[in-house]
C-alpha cells in the first residue's frame, strides 16, 4: 500500500525529460542526509525552476517501483538554494576518528624512511588533506557520500596491514603505501556538492592520471628517492583497476600491484553491498532489488 511522506529532501540528482506522449516529467533522486531515494514527477507545475543542491519540501507517495522504493511526488514547494552541508548523505563513521586512525596506522606501519617522507608530504599538504578528507570515495556505486574517500582509503590500508605478513615474499610497505595513496586523485576528481560530479580535471584527466602527478610532484621533492621505487609507486597508481575495461592503463603486473587490486575490489564491492542494503531497506532474511553494477540481488541473512 502506497504511504504519503510529506518531508523536506535536498535535490541530489535531477533529470528533465519527456514520455513518449511528450508530456513533461522530473526524475530525482533526494537526500535527507542519511538516504537518498529515487522520485519521480509526473506533469511538474512549480512555482520554481528546481536545480541541483535546492531544498524542497515533497509532498508524494512511497511506492515499489522494479523493487525498488520511490517517491512519486505531487506536489513540491522550494525551501532554499542550498542544503548541502545538512542534506547530503554522509559516513556514519567520525571523520576526525578515522583521519587520526589513518595516520596512526602508517606512522606504526612504514619504516622506510622515502616512503615515510612521502606520507609526511601528503599529510602536510594542507589544500590537499583537507579535500581528501571530505570528498565522497565515488559519484555512486561504493562510499558515495561525504567523509566515503577517508573511509575506503582507511578500509583499505587496515586491510593491507591485516594481509601483507601472509604473503612474506611481496613488499608489504610497498602495499600499505599503495594503499594510502591509490585514490588520492579522487579529491581533485570530484565535487563534494549536490550530484557529486565531476570536476574538469576528473573529467579531462581521471582520478588515475591525477594521483600519479600528484605523487610525481612529490617524490620528485624527496631527495634521493630510488628511481625503481618511484615506478613501482606509480605502476600502483596505474594498475589498482585491475584491468584496461575498467580504465586502467596497466594491468598489474607484480604482487604487490595484484594485492593492491584486489583489496581495493574487496573494500569497494562490499561497501557497495552496504548501500544496497541501505537503499533498498532489505530486512534480515530478505533479497535487495537486481543491482545493475554488481549485476546481482543481495541476501541479508537473518541474525543469529
Amino acid at each position: 500500500m502506497d504511504m504519503p511522506v510529506k518531508k523536506k529532501y535536498m535535490i541530489f540528482e535531477l533529470t528533465k525529460a519527456f514520455s513518449r506522449d511528450g508530456n513533461p516529467y522530473l526524475r530525482m533522486i533526494l537526500s535527507d542526509s542519511g538516504n537518498l531515494i529515487n522520485a519521480i514527477m509526473f506533469d511538474p507545475r512549480l512555482s520554481f525552476e528546481p536545480h541541483k543542491g535546492d531544498l524542497v519540501e515533497v509532498t508524494a507517495v512511497l511506492q515499489h517501483f522494479n523493487d525498488k522504493p520511490q517517491l512519486k511526488v505531487s506536489e513540491m514547494l522550494f525551501v532554499s538554494a542550498s542544503a548541502a552541508d545538512t542534506f547530503l548523505p554522509k559516513s556514519k563513521s567520525d571523520p576526525q576518528a578515522m583521519a587520526s586512525e589513518l595516520k596512526r596506522l602508517l606512522e606504526n606501519s612504514i619504516r622506510n624512511p622515502h616512503f615515510a617522507a612521502l606520507c609526511k608530504r601528503f599529510f602536510d599538504d594542507k589544500e590537499l588533506w583537507d579535500a581528501f578528507q571530505v570528498m565522497p570515495a565515488a559519484k555512486s556505486v561504493h562510499h558515495a557520500y561525504i567523509y566515503g574517500l577517508l573511509e575506503h582509503t582507511l578500509g583499505v590500508v587496515r586491510l593491507a596491514i591485516k594481509i601483507t605478513p601472509l604473503y612474506p615474499h611481496l613488499n608489504g610497505e610497498l602495499v600499505i603505501l599503495g594503499a594510502l595513496f591509490h585514490d588520492v586523485g579522487k579529491a581533485y576528481e570530484l565535487s563534494a556538492e549536490a550530484g557529486f560530479d565531476y570536476t574538469l580535471a576528473g573529467n579531462l584527466l581521471g582520478h588515475l592520471v591525477i594521483g600519479g602527478n600528484i605523487l610525481n610532484r612529490y617524490m620528485d621533492k624527496i631527495d634521493g628517492f630510488p628511481e625503481e621505487l618511484k615506478i613501482h609507486i606509480l605502476h600502483l597508481m596505474a594498475s589498482h583497476h585491475g584491468e584496461l575495461a575498467f580504465g586502467s592503463p596497466q594491468v598489474p603486473k607484480t604482487g604487490e600491484a595484484l594485492l593492491l587490486h584486489a583489496i581495493d575490489d574487496l573494500d569497494g564491492k562490499l561497501g557497495a553491498v552496504a548501500a544496497i542494503i541501505n537503499r533498498d531497506g532489505v530486512a534480515p532474511g530478505s533479497w535487495s532489488s537486481y543491482d545493475r553494477i554488481l549485476e546481482r540481488q543481495i541476501y541479508l541473512p537473518k541474525q543469529k
